[in-house]
């Protein structure tokens, strides 16, 4: 089985027992017994970091039996000895969550300390910003609930509060609303690869809105730490010195191919000009993300790499080796003629990319001008 994939499932998942550990969700005699394998333990020999246990629980209670894998590469113990590692496989993944949270070293404050870890809601990036006032003391969140379009859902409006009853129905569901568990029942198990494509549309579905850790300002989801954690760790075990290859893909031309319509005339009607408008948008919109995909597949890598995709650009966190630079040589002529032969001068296509290591990571900003910079030095080229 391909080991990148292995690495995203177990790490999409190694967080997930801090969702059944909130919802307040039975440990059994089995996961209880697990503290004193994969929980680290204080001098005074109390068990922290027990979310693990629970992760241990979703293994064995939902997770398919012929995905788990054996050794090394067994997938219940790649998520759960996360915070107690045992082989380099173990220790790869406990090393993307520390650099996915931005931590330099194990965290001395652990969230399952505080009284109220189970009552905090995730909270606006935007809620911490102050202008010509200070920033206000109590902060509205998110409601637990499956991701759609509705005000009520994707609006922060809620007080913080006892929300363990929301965990549990919102990963249980109810008569009115399926829940994760019921919809993760129905995920593809013939092939480790189609899991992985669906499990990560139903976290992100599903896991938006809860809140990765409560110690702190909670306003990073559980989906966006997982998903980083997933594609640090396939380029911590793929990639050399430095480890990681942030590629930017740049499709330019969009104002120009937009606007590219004939003017409503005797045959062309203003109403038929504005669906091509709106066509010609959904097809940029999906463009990128295509050439994206594309390259992951060309690569052998999965979704989780694609950290975004917006606006006619994507970025791709792969690991840095001479296969994958070698591979996207290639890839860059075949795109380059795709482009030309499609759509001529309309439309173009530039990539840059910026080898970083770990201590660079945690500066993503300063990775990001450095990419746009290169980027742009391409585009002045075409």
């Amino acid at each position: 089985m391909n080991t990148y994939d292995r690495l995203a499932v177990a790490a999409l998942l190694h967080d997930i027992g801090k969702w059944l550990q909130r919802a307040e969700i039975p440990l059994d005699a089995q996961s209880e017994r697990m503290a004193g394998v994969i929980c680290r333990r204080t001098p005074d020999g109390r068990y922290t970091h027990r979310h693990v246990l629970w992760t241990n629980l979703f293994f064995e209670q939902h997770f398919p039996q012929n995905l788990l894998g054996e050794g090394d590469e067994n997938l219940a113990n790649l998520a759960c000895f996360h915070h107690y590692p045992q082989n380099q496989l173990q220790q790869i993944v406990t090393d993307a969550d520390r650099l996915s949270s931005g931590e330099r070293a194990p965290r001395k404050e652990e969230e399952e300390t505080h009284p109220y870890y189970k009552a905090v809601r995730l909270k606006p990036v935007l809620a911490e910003v102050a202008l010509d006032h200070p920033a206000p003391t109590r902060t509205r969140g998110y409601p637990l609930r499956p991701l759609t379009p509705d005000r009520e859902v994707a609006y922060p409006a809620l007080e913080d509060g006892d929300m363990a009853g929301e965990y549990r129905q919102l990963f249980e569901g109810s008569a009115a609303t399926p829940g994760f568990l019921e919809l993760h029942k129905a995920l593809p198990t013939e092939d480790l690869s189609r899991y992985l494509r669906g499990l990560y549309s139903l976290l992100q579905r599903y896991t938006w809105c809860i809140p990765s850790s409560t110690v702190g300002h909670p306003d990073i989801s559980l989906f966006d730490h997982a998903k980083t954690t997933a594609a640090i760790a396939t380029c911590l075990y793929g990639g050399e010195d430095p480890p990681f290859l942030l590629l930017g893909g740049d499709v330019s031309g969009i104002q120009h191919f937009l606007n590219k319509i004939a003017r409503p005339g005797e045959t062309d009607s203003a109403k038929g000009v504005a669906k091509r408008l709106r066509g010609r948008s959904l097809y940029l919109q999906l463009l990128p993300e295509m050439v994206a995909y594309h390259i992951l597949d060309k690569l052998e890598l999965n979704v989780t790499n694609l950290l975004f995709c917006s606006g006619g650009n994507f970025q791709l966190l792969l690991p840095n080796n001479p296969q994958v630079d070698h591979a996207i040589g290639e890839l860059r002529e075949q795109l380059d003629h795709f482009f030309w032969s499609t759509f001529g001068t309309d439309l173009g296509l530039v990539l840059g990319s910026v080898a970083l290591g770990r201590d660079e990571l945690r500066d993503f900003g300063d990775v990001l001008r450095r990419l746009q910079q290169q980027l742009s030095q391409q585009k002045a080229r075409k």
